[in-house]
C-alpha cells in the first residue's frame, strides 16, 4: 500500500483547483478584452478626429485661396477659387481642365451637427465634418457662429452690428459695411447680402468637434487672395 505522501489529489481538491483557475482565466480574458475595446475605441475616436482636422484645413484651405465670396449666410458660404489659374471661374457644377470645381459651398446642418461641401447642385454635399457645434463663448462680433465675415476696410467699422461689441473695435464686420449704404460698400438693408459680399476679406471660422468623450475646438482665419 501507497504511503500518505504519496497520494495523488483528490477528487475535491482537484475541483477546487478547477475553479480557482477558471476564475483567474476569466478575470485575465476580461482584463485582456477590456484593454482592447478600449483600444479600439481611442483608435476610432483618433480617425475620427483626424478626418475632422481634413476637413477643417481643406475648408480653411479652400477659402484663402478663392478670389470672391458669391453668398454668405450664418450657416453657409460660397467661394470661387480659381485652382487651373486661368483667369476664369468654371460654372457652377462644372469641373475645369484639372477636374476640379471651383465654385464651392460649405454648410452647417445644426440638426446633423455636419459641416458639409457642395459643389455640384445635382449631387447631395459631402460631410466633411461630424459631430460639430458653435463655440458659444467666442466673443464678438462672431458670438456662437459657425462662419463670420469680416472685411480689412477699418473704415467702415462704424458700429450698428448687434453682435460687435461697438464702433471702432478693430474689426468691420459685414452687416457694418451694410450700414454705410455708401455706393459700392453697402445698400443698408439690415443684411449681409451681394452689396456686401465684394468687401469681405475674411473668414472666420469657430466651431467644436465632439467624437466619443474626446471634445476639440477649432478655430482659424482664412484671408481671400485677390479681394479688394
Amino acid at each position: 500500500m501507497a504511503s500518505r505522501g504519496e497520494d495523488g489529489f483528490t477528487l475535491v481538491e482537484l475541483l477546487v483547483a478547477l475553479a480557482l483557475f477558471s476564475v483567474v482565466s476569466v478575470s485575465v480574458y476580461q482584463t485582456v478584452f477590456s484593454v482592447a475595446r478600449g483600444s479600439d475605441v481611442s483608435t476610432a475616436v483618433a480617425g475620427a478626429t483626424q478626418e475632422a482636422r481634413l476637413g477643417f484645413n481643406r475648408m480653411v484651405r479652400d477659402t484663402r485661396q478663392a478670389s470672391a465670396i458669391q453668398a454668405t449666410s450664418d450657416t453657409s458660404y460660397t467661394i470661387q477659387v480659381d485652382f487651373d489659374f486661368n483667369g476664369s471661374i468654371t460654372p457652377a457644377g462644372s469641373l475645369n481642365a484639372q477636374g476640379d470645381y471651383e465654385t464651392l459651398t460649405y454648410s452647417y446642418d445644426s440638426s446633423s451637427q455636419t459641416i458639409r461641401l457642395g459643389s455640384d447642385p445635382s449631387v447631395p454635399p459631402d460631410v466633411l465634418m461630424a459631430g460639430v457645434r458653435p463655440v458659444t463663448t467666442t466673443t464678438p462680433p462672431c458670438l456662437g457662429r459657425i462662419f463670420c465675415y469680416v472685411s480689412n476696410r477699418l473704415e467702415y467699422d462704424l458700429g450698428g452690428d448687434p453682435d460687435a461689441t461697438s464702433a471702432g473695435d478693430g474689426t468691420t464686420t459685414c452687416l457694418e459695411l451694410d450700414r454705410t449704404g455708401a455706393p459700392g460698400v453697402g445698400n443698408a438693408n439690415r443684411n449681409c447680402g451681394a452689396a456686401e459680399w465684394p468687401l469681405i476679406t475674411t473668414v472666420r471660422f469657430s466651431m467644436t468637434v465632439t467624437q466619443g468623450r474626446s471634445t476639440n475646438t477649432f478655430r482659424a482665419e482664412a484671408g481671400l487672395r485677390n479681394t479688394r
